[in-house]
């Protein structure tokens, strides 16, 4: 069984809308233990985290300080997770269809990932890893939409460097994003098309200079 496509986009708001209702629901109130104290503060004054420093989540967690006025600090950048969370979930449920899962798969899979104590729990509050997973559908959906359009992969090049900026694990996954990327473009030898590629990826990943 299948999804219509023009059933697709209602689903995917209903979704997105159901998950950021329940990571706002279950989201901390106050400053908790471990490096949220940290990211609140530093984002609070545009601060510096630890090694890398995190300035994306950073800029990001000071522009929703300053965008809701509402509730407490912590509360509010502990927000951004949730938006980050949902978000994922929603990328997760388009990578599925577009890997023609089952629906019955597809939302198991989905209510397994999202309800998980691991995605959940970083979900409520305002740290660094349910940004950097959020980024890391993000470049797993731009990678199969560059697979139908080699166009897509210039975005995708461009994202994929500059994703240490949010955490330095995502270097690990830079082997398999450039053997992506050659088979992409095996049917594109064009020379310019590997120029802008590499100007991008530089261009991206001169920020962590």
């Amino acid at each position: 069984m299948e999804l219509k496509k023009t059933t697709i986009p209602w689903i995917s708001v209903l979704l997105f809308l159901f998950f950021l209702a329940f990571f706002v629901r279950t989201s901390s109130p106050n400053v908790q233990f471990g490096d949220n104290a940290e990211f609140v503060t530093a984002a609070w004054v545009l601060g510096i985290c630890h090694n890398p420093g995190y300035p994306l989540q950073i800029i990001i967690g000071n522009t929703i300080e300053r965008l809701l006025p509402i509730a407490s600090v912590s509360a509010r950048m502990n927000l951004l997770s949730g938006l980050a969370g949902a978000l994922a979930g929603l990328i997760m449920f388009h990578l599925l269809i577009r890997l023609h899962i089952s629906v019955y798969a597809s939302f198991s899979a989905l209510a397994l990932f999202v309800l998980s104590p691991l995605h959940w729990g970083q979900s409520t509050l305002f740290e660094v890893y349910t940004i950097d997973g959020l980024w890391i559908l993000v470049n797993l959906f731009l990678l199969l939409k560059a697979f139908e359009n080699y166009k897509w992969a210039l975005l995708f090049c461009f994202t994929t460097a500059i994703a240490p900026i949010l955490h330095l694990s995502q270097i690990l996954y830079w082997p398999v994003y450039v053997m992506a990327i050659v088979l992409v473009f095996r049917k594109h030898p064009a020379k310019h098309i590997w120029l802008i590629i590499i100007l991008l990826f530089c261009l991206a990943f001169s920020v962590m200079i």
